[in-house]
Formats: C-alpha cells, sequence, structure tokens
C-alpha cells in the first residue's frame, strides 16, 4: 500500500462546494478520525462488532469533538467472489 505525504500543499483553483471527506473506519482508532473529519465513514465491519463497537465509537467521538452524530453517514463496503465463472454475453445479436 502506497502512502503520500504533503507538506504547504496549496489548491489555487477552489471547487463551488467543498468535496465530501470518507474516512475508512474498521477499528475504533480509525472511528476517531472519522468523527473528527469525515462527512462519512465506511467500513467492511458488519453485524455485531459493527453495532456494539465500532459505531457506537464513532458517536461518541463525535459527541466528544462536539459534532452531531448522526451527521456523519455510515456506509457499509461489500465484495463477493462467483463461485462459478459467468457465461460470456454474446452482443452479436
Amino acid at each position: 500500500m502506497a502512502s503520500f505525504s504533503l507538506y504547504e500543499a496549496n489548491i489555487y483553483t477552489m471547487p463551488e462546494q467543498r468535496p465530501e471527506i470518507q474516512v475508512t473506519a474498521n477499528v475504533p482508532s480509525t472511528a476517531r478520525l472519522a468523527a473528527r473529519y469525515a462527512d462519512s465513514f465506511m467500513t467492511v465491519i458488519t453485524g455485531e462488532e459493527f453495532t456494539n463497537r465500532l459505531y457506537l465509537a464513532v458517536k461518541r467521538y463525535a459527541r466528544k469533538e462536539g459534532r452531531d452524530s448522526d451527521s456523519i453517514k455510515q456506509q457499509c463496503l461489500f465484495s463477493y467472489r462467483m463461485l462459478t465463472p459467468m457465461r460470456r454475453l454474446d452482443r452479436t445479436g
């Protein structure tokens, strides 16, 4: 995984609206970053681990940051692998 750092970076042409900031949060420490900076957070964590741990951590840290925790959108990323290969679709007619 690549990592980049910027120092004294400038944007000279600002967008009309501030871009939405999304943070991927999979553990409580990244939930703190999401609560502080994000408009939405994305995770691959589901089930009780999400509802009992991560979701509550984002809510708690948002309150500590003085933010409305309900204003932070939540997203869950799903991925899958097909067990049998798909047939190729013939698009010639």
